[in-house]
Parts: C-alpha cells; structure tokens; sequence
C-alpha cells in the first residue's frame, strides 16, 4: 500500500464520519421538533427546614415547580426524590429514615404519623 492508498482511505472514512454526523444532526432535529419546546425555567425551591409559617410558599412552589416540568418529574418517585433534597433540620431528619434501598418509601400510616395535612 503506498502513501496514495492511505490518503484515499482516510479520505473515504472522512466522507463515511461526516455523512454519519449529518444523519445524527437530522435525527436529533427530529426528536427536538417531537419533544417541544425546553420547559420554562422555574425557580429552584428554597429550602424548608419545617417552619409552619413556610410551609405553604414552599408548597406552592413545589407544586409549580412539578406541573411546570412533568418529563423531568414523571412518577411521585422522581417528585419525592426531587423535594428530599431542599429539607433541612428537622424535616430532613424526619423523611431520612424512610430512604431505603435508594427509594424513599411511605405507607398510609407514615402519612398519617407526619401530619395528615391535606395540602402536603
């Protein structure tokens, strides 16, 4: 194989690459048209460490801050998942034990034992 062989070779899986990036362009267009537009940006919540007085703000922007990303947050997992991470103090304190096997796991009497609030 001389020098000539060599570059058309490199040549041809140059034109073979490209011709593969064109096609995953095209294909990533296509998803992105399917998918829609990014969601808005929703401000990340504050963090909530139980005071009463608080509870409804973060509530409400927890609730905005799921509807407004459901792809993100599909299943009430996700959503536990996604809240676990802005309680402090003693509200952490109180959830961290039913983190178990990387899931975070109520039953109605749980519920019931954190409060029973209705608007939680």
């Amino acid at each position: 194989m001389d020098l000539t062989d060599d570059i058309s070779t490199y040549v041809n899986r140059i034109e073979r690459l490209e011709a593969d990036l064109i096609h995953e362009c095209t294909i990533s267009t296509r998803v992105a048209t399917l998918i829609g537009p990014k969601p808005e940006d929703i401000p990340v919540l504050d963090n909530f460490d139980g005071t009463r007085a608080d509870l409804h703000p973060f509530l409400t922007k927890l609730r905005i801050k799921i509807a407004g990303n459901t792809t993100r947050y599909p299943d009430i997992q996700h959503q536990l998942w996604y809240v676990f991470g802005f309680l402090n103090g003693d509200t952490y304190a109180t959830i961290e034990p039913h983190l178990i096997n990387d899931r975070l796991n109520f039953d109605c009497h749980t519920l019931i034992s954190l409060g029973g609030h209705s608007d939680i």
